[in-house]
């Protein structure tokens, strides 16, 4: 198996008290939209663990993986 990157974004409208409020209710909306509406974009085949990024680390579990085995378990150092 091997790793790929992709980023996944979708753009929403929030209304909102203000801009902290408007955070808040931009994370839970995350919950109630649809997947299909995201905008997914390839962006390569990672082959070694430093090139994660975005906050993804060794530790992380990859998507559509057996939910054990973690990213440092699969990519070099």
């Amino acid at each position: 198996m091997a790793i790929y990157e992709f980023t996944i974004s979708q753009t929403i409208a929030v209304e909102a008290e203000d801009e902290k409020q408007a955070e808040e209710a931009a994370r839970h909306a995350i919950l109630d939209l649809d997947w299909w509406a995201y905008n997914v974009e390839y962006n390569r085949e990672l082959t070694t663990i430093t090139e994660l990024t975005d906050g993804w680390g060794g530790e992380c579990l990859p998507w559509g993986g057996d939910g054990n085995t973690r990213l440092k378990d699969i990519l070099p150092a």
